[in-house]
């Protein structure tokens, strides 16, 4: 199965979290295919999680601001 994350988001409070949930689980992010973080500063975090450094990309904000009519 191919997954990926869009529009990721990373607070600096949350990697400590992370960390005992992959624990437990193993680490999440190696089962995504592309992981997209909105800032540079959200894809280190996600580097500093195990993140797999070939799948982590910076993309900025993917949602669109305009609404479908």
């Amino acid at each position: 199965m191919k997954l990926a994350l869009t529009n990721g988001r990373l607070g600096p409070r949350k990697v400590g979290r992370y960390r005992a949930l992959f624990a437990f689980t193993g680490n999440l992010l190696e089962a995504l295919r592309h992981i997209m973080m909105r800032a540079d500063e959200e894809a280190e975090r996600a580097l500093l999680l195990g993140a797999p450094r070939e799948r982590v990309h910076v993309t900025g904000n993917t949602k669109s601001s305009t609404r479908w009519r």
